[in-house]
């Protein structure tokens, strides 16, 4: 039978975009994994469970990261897909996924992840996302913008995951409304003890030295944060996108500096 897919979502009140989101993957992966951050408040896991009989609740905590590794142990697969309400599999990668899990020197793809204003893609060759990886190569741990990586090759493809949420995730508004709380929550996160942490398959004992160096010296470290991170969102292609790829660099370095900010008030 090949390979089988498990896609994992974590969900908190979509009922206006988790349709669209499982109609694109139900004939692709074989089976479907739902946790719903909190208690679900409208239509979400009604709409859920015409698609799959794997529906989880768990505490409400405001970003989907701290449940991933829960999603991940729930799943059968030999791959799993992590994908988001707002997002869905463009047809030509609905019908070429399949065949990316034969590649047996793979551990994970990186696909195109076009950005939206809310009405129409702002981005054409920038940024790509990673969100299919082989289960037994994977690590994560839950903390809010955490990353999967993968013991092994990762490789970038030119197929689209569409992310096409109904407002402009990439304004200054919502940055104000929504990309500050996410920082709070991740500086949060690092001042947690490191045990106490949800993780799949990640078997460090402590933070990593990088994130010691930010716990110990947030203040210092801020203009070098905003330095590195604003350098390595250009040189993956941000630059490509004219002014509103230097705009999203730009917020996405702020959105470090916020981080590092937190752990300082927090501390």
């Amino acid at each position: 039978m090949g390979n089988k897919i498990s896609a994992c979502l974590v969900v908190y009140n979509e009922e206006k975009c988790i349709e669209r989101c499982l109609d694109s993957i139900k004939n692709v992966v074989d089976e479907i994994i739902i946790v719903h951050d909190g208690e679900c408040k409208d239509k979400t896991l009604e709409i859920c469970g015409k698609y799959t009989n794997n529906i989880f609740v768990r505490e409400h905590v405001g970003v989907a990261e701290p449940h991933r590794p829960f999603s991940y142990e729930k799943a059968s697969g030999d791959w799993i897909l992590q994908v988001d309400a707002d997002e869905f599999l463009s047809g030509e990668l609905k019908g070429k996924i399949r065949s990316l899990t034969e590649d047996e020197s793979i551990a994970a793809y990186e696909f195109l992840w076009p950005l939206w204003d809310g009405e129409k893609k702002i981005t054409g060759k920038w940024p790509y996302k990673v969100c299919l990886a082989r289960k037994n190569k994977m690590r994560f741990a839950g903390i809010p913008n955490f990353v999967f990586d993968v013991d092994g090759k990762k490789e970038r493809v030119n197929l689209t995951l569409a992310h096409q949420p109904d407002y402009n995730n990439f304004s200054w508004s919502t940055f104000k409304k929504k990309w500050i709380k996410w920082a709070r929550l991740q500086a949060g996160a690092y001042l947690t003890e490191f045990g106490k942490i949800e993780k799949y398959n990640y078997h460090a004992n402590d933070w990593p030295l990088k994130i010691k160096l930010r716990i110990k010296f947030p203040l210092i470290l801020m203009p070098l944060e905003f330095l590195i991170t604003f350098y390595r969102n250009m040189s993956e292609g941000a630059y490509k996108e004219g002014l509103i790829g230097y705009k999203v660099a730009m917020m996405i370095s702020v959105y470090r500096v916020m981080v590092n900010y937190y752990i300082y008030k927090n501390k």
